[in-house]
């Protein structure tokens, strides 16, 4: 796995300097070092997840303060490896991370928890006790049924009913409580209930401002939980009162809190790719701090909103995983096939395509763009296809028969060559995979948010990998020591070095393979469109794919001429992808299509190829000319520049 970071130096320059000046007195860059197990236990993570990882796309960084206390707000959207990846990603601003107490108190994760400094909290949540009596309710009022309310409730308190933790407003009696929000559904029929007291966390807030602001940096997931849904959680108000608390403690204190988007690609696959992206920072101002000290509700509210709406510009956010897995196919058919993108043009892109189709959800020409990209997402899962791939179908058979048949021999040797590790490891996993499952399960039945609790199987995935594997290294030396000892051809010490060779052998073996399948499987993807080239049958079908999709692209990027300017300020400056000259792009897609036709054509059309060489002509003429334009307008642009400075400075 590689990690890429993707950074603007005079951005970086003027964070520098803005993070200078918020940083206030006393501010000193961030302690280094934290004990050898600290080294010892960062040093493990990194290497899990770039094993776990084959992309960790970095960018924004040059938005993190290089001084000054800082608070890292992140999504929570893959339990343990969050953490991980955001602690990996802040480097040299490594953050102290707020971690569950719940957590805290299990041995492996509480072990780790320790070494890197975490602070444990009490969450509500999880220290959930059953109620006395039941209740019924409507509304934001609750009836009690043989309850005590007076007695086991106070406001503040939260009652667990039907799955959903509410807060309750006020205790009228013991039989009666109006909740600070309404239920989702009536409860009609006495109902079990659950309590969830208001905990004291002015403990876990000492710690935190005692022992981190000197220059240092907290991590925190304020959503209060993870999730596996498409769309953030309401945050907490923790991050809100560990900021103004702080700055409000300590005087002349600027604290500034950096919102942190982690957008997974198939999150739970081996081998997958994680984005990270900073967003500029948030400043306090001295006027909110004065406000929490006589207003703390109202001042922790105006906060938490701009902590979430900087959040949401980090993040893709989507109203479900149909939307956003589509904007994904929007986006692909959009990039034109000689471009790459960047991961922050990418993250770009995706949230520009989700944000439209919120937006013009109403729109006809959006209603149906939407019903032909869904046919084409059905016939590329018939076919087996990604989108890109597309593109290779309708190559010359013979071409696509010997390319077939070398890739083919090459992923077989790549196959047999990974083999011997892929068995050795295959215990680790499958024990990683029944777990990670087990897990997700038990995690589902236990949420009210989780969809598929898609967010717990990544991590226990790595968490099994990492117990597992060093014990069959374990297992599997062992057996090979007693092998050579039992054959007494060596003796003891010559046994336990060969012994020891084998133990080191067997991580390189580990990665080698990895490095195979990896190779393997992108060569294997590429099998599919050359395979569907050479079957003769359904050949009609296959170029109306990509006629169809040729006319999807097309499609597409005349609506976002048109809905591009009504959505962005300044969208033709700020876009992804300047636009062709309009008869280049006409002329280019016209010539597709020709393309396609001949190619489908019984025998030689002579016409249509005429066609095609006249507009091939056309283009090279029309691009001739738009390369002469704009080097006529760069050449100008200094004499008009200082034209217009002539004239400012004459009025």
């Amino acid at each position: 796995g590689h990690t890429t970071t993707t950074t603007t130096t005079p951005a970086r320059a003027r964070a520098r300097s803005r993070a200078a000046a918020m940083a206030g007195p006393g501010a000193t860059p961030p302690a280094g070092g934290g004990g050898l197990l600290a080294v010892v236990v960062g040093f493990l993570l990194k290497l899990v997840i770039k094993l776990f990882f084959r992309d960790i796309e970095i960018t924004g960084t040059e938005h993190i303060p290089r001084v000054g206390p800082v608070i890292f707000v992140g999504n929570h959207s893959n339990q343990f490896v969050d953490g991980i990846l955001l602690s990996h990603a802040a480097s040299p601003r490594k953050p102290s991370f707020l971690i569950a107490e719940k957590s805290w108190k299990r041995a492996l994760v509480g072990a780790v928890a320790k070494a890197m400094k975490c602070i444990p909290v009490a969450r509500a949540q999880d220290q959930v006790l059953a109620g006395v009596g039941r209740l019924t309710g409507v509304g934001s009022a609750l009836t009690g049924h043989g309850t005590a309310f007076t007695t086991d409730l106070v406001a503040g308190d939260q009652v667990k009913v039907g799955g959903e933790l509410l807060r309750v407003a006020e205790v009228l009696s013991d039989t009666s409580v109006t909740l600070a929000s309404e239920l989702p559904q009536p409860v009609g029929t006495p109902t079990e209930f659950k309590v969830a007291k208001k905990l004291d966390q002015s403990a876990g807030d000492g710690r935190v401002w005692d022992t981190r602001w000197g220059g240092g940096s907290i991590g925190i997931f304020p959503e209060g939980g993870r999730h596996d849904r498409t769309q953030l959680l309401d945050i907490k108000a923790g991050v809100a009162l560990m900021a103004l608390g702080a700055m409000q403690k300590y005087k002349g204190l600027k604290v500034s809190i950096v919102p942190v988007g982690l957008v997974y690609l198939n999150r739970e696959r081996f081998r997958s790719t994680a984005f990270i992206e900073f967003g500029a920072p948030l400043t306090i101002s001295d006027a909110l701090v004065e406000r929490y000290g006589t207003d703390r509700r109202g001042a922790c509210g105006e906060l938490l909103k701009d902590v979430q709406d900087s959040m949401e510009a980090v993040w893709v956010s989507a109203p479900d995983y149909d939307t956003l897995r589509m904007a994904r196919t929007v986006r692909s058919l959009y990039q034109p096939t000689e471009k790459k993108v960047r991961p922050d043009q990418y993250l770009k892109l995706l949230r520009g395509f989700v944000q439209a189709m919120v937006s013009f959800r109403d729109e006809p020409e959006l209603i149906s763009l939407k019903h032909k990209v869904k046919h084409y997402q059905e016939q590329l899962t018939i076919y087996g296809l990604h989108d890109r791939q597309v593109e290779k179908l309708g190559v010359n058979w013979r071409s696509a028969l010997e390319l077939l048949t070398s890739r083919f021999l090459y992923v077989l040797v790549l196959g047999v060559l990974a083999l011997p590790g892929a068995i050795i490891h295959a215990p680790v996993a499958l024990a990683a995979d029944w777990m990670s499952k087990r897990k997700a399960r038990e995690a589902l039945k236990a949420s009210s948010v989780k969809i598929q609790a898609r967010d717990v199987l990544a991590s226990w995935k790595i968490i099994i990998a990492t117990v597992v594997l060093p014990l069959c290294y374990a297992l599997y030396a062992a057996v090979f020591l007693l092998i050579r000892l039992r054959r007494g051809h060596d003796s003891p010490a010559t046994a336990l070095a060969h012994t020891w060779l084998f133990a080191t052998a067997l991580p390189v073996l580990g990665y080698a393979s990895i490095t195979l399948l990896d190779e393997g499987s992108i060569m294997l993807k590429s099998l599919r469109p050359l395979f569907w080239t050479i079957v003769p049958f359904g050949h009609s079908h296959r170029l109306e794919l990509k006629t169809f999709r040729t006319e999807l692209k097309r499609e597409i990027r005349g609506m976002v001429e048109r809905y591009g300017p009504l959505m962005f300020d300044n969208f033709e400056k700020t876009r992804t992808f300047l636009q062709r000259h309009k008869s280049s792009a006409s002329l280019a897609t016209e010539i597709d299509l020709l393309n396609l036709r001949v190619m489908s054509a019984e025998g030689e059309n002579e016409k249509l190829i005429k066609r095609v060489a006249e507009l091939e002509n056309q283009l090279a003429t029309e691009r001739e000319k738009s390369m002469q334009l704009s080097t006529a307008l760069a050449a100008i642009a200094p004499v008009a520049a200082r034209a217009r400075g002539t004239s400012e400075a004459s009025d």
